[in-house]
């Protein structure tokens, strides 16, 4: 599963399009990779109580007791990811039946450049996006 700052549908993967796609969009309270931790607001290894752990600790973190989903940041804007507290990775993505993505959303405007947390106003929307 991947974390997208966008969905665009040239991330549906050729084969899907041509068998025919239906996407859903939905948004969320919560990101993977932990709902016990998102429920506590933790999105990221960054925002995790134990700041030291990485992308592969996060993934079993001790405090979710291994009920950890891999989710790869596909972030590709610096200032979003550092907000976010993800890696920036301007990778293409491509999706097909079967699979689900994660949009976080920036609401209320453009982040500064330079930006590590959301300026006042500011508040990310969290979108469910399953290929089907």
């Amino acid at each position: 599963m991947f974390l997208l700052n966008a969905f665009s549908l040239q991330m549906l993967q050729g084969d899907a399009l041509a068998d025919g796609v239906d996407v859903r969009v939905q948004a969320v309270d919560n990101l993977p990779p932990c709902e016990d931790c998102n429920s506590r607001g933790y999105i990221s290894p960054a925002s995790h109580p134990d700041r030291g752990m990485d992308w592969a600790e996060w993934e079993t973190c001790p405090a979710c007791q291994g009920s950890g989903i891999a989710l790869q940041s596909a972030i590709g804007h610096a200032d979003t990811a550092a907000v976010l507290g993800v890696p920036m990775a301007r990778i293409n993505v491509t999706l097909k039946k079967g699979d689900v993505a994660y949009v976080a959303q920036l609401q209320g405007g453009r982040l500064p450049e330079g930006a590590t947390t959301l300026p006042e106003g500011f508040s990310f929307r969290f979108l469910r996006v399953e290929v089907r």
